[in-house]
């Protein structure tokens, strides 16, 4: 394998009836709290469009359906090229889907993981990383969450 080719992480923008969808993580380590956005690194062996609906499916119990591009950050601090993807909302309700990484890490304890729908008026007043995504985010939708 190339190790000059960036990886790349596909991440979910889903928001519905005016919340977003956001993994609240907090790391006992380190006793850091923050939310981050849904998603991961996409293998080589597959599409965006398929890891980012099963890394969100996988992390949040909720499943989507990939609409377009919304941001993307060419390197961050891994080296890998984050692209933000709007998602829209098919069925589901935010948790932990037993089995998974995020779940056996949240069992064990020293990071936990709560996938939850957060109301976009209170998006502000909170800790999600990256901040320019949330920033864009506030930009973008109203407070009725249409965009």
């Amino acid at each position: 394998m190339n190790d000059t080719i960036p990886k790349r992480r596909a991440q979910c923008v889903c928001v519905h009836e005016g919340k977003i969808l956001l993994v609240h993580r907090v790391n006992k380590l380190n006793n850091r709290e923050y939310f981050i956005f849904p998603g991961d690194i996409v293998e080589d062996d597959e599409s965006i469009e398929d890891a980012l609906v099963e890394e969100t499916e996988g992390e949040t119990s909720v499943k989507v359906a990939l609409q377009e591009l919304f941001y993307t950050e060419e390197e961050n601090q891994d080296g890998e090229e984050e692209l933000y993807y709007i998602c829209e909302y098919l069925y589901g309700e935010p948790a932990l889907k037993e089995g998974t990484r995020t779940a056996v890490e949240h069992a064990e304890g020293e990071q936990l993981y709560t996938p939850m729908w957060v109301p976009l008026e209170i998006l502000d007043d909170l800790i999600v990383y990256p901040e320019v995504v949330k920033n864009l985010i506030l930009e973008t939708y109203s407070q009725s969450g249409e965009r």
